[in-house]
């Protein structure tokens, strides 16, 4: 049996990953309809694989930490996605 600590501290990653998914679908959504990066520019420009970027943008996977950087120090992806990307994060 879990104890409620346990299955509360659950709950709250959970919350964070939804959020976090929500987030991406987000700023990856921003990024082809207002910038016009698609996947397959992202994927060409950052050397991200495809798929996992379209795991990323349909919020299937949670994007990790690495990826997060290659966007952030990307000079084409645009700022106004990266603070999609990174709200809550603090």
């Amino acid at each position: 049996l879990m104890h409620r600590s346990q299955r509360a501290i659950m709950a709250h990653d959970c919350n964070i990953t939804a959020a976090l998914l929500r987030r991406q679908t987000t700023a990856f959504r921003i990024a082809e309809a207002q910038f016009g990066l698609t996947q397959k520019a992202i994927h060409l420009e950052t050397g991200m694989s495809l798929s996992a970027i379209g795991q990323y943008a349909r919020g299937e996977t949670a994007i990790s930490g690495p990826a997060m950087m290659k966007l952030a120090t990307w000079r084409e992806f645009p700022a106004e996605c990266l603070s999609i990307l990174f709200a809550g994060t603090g």
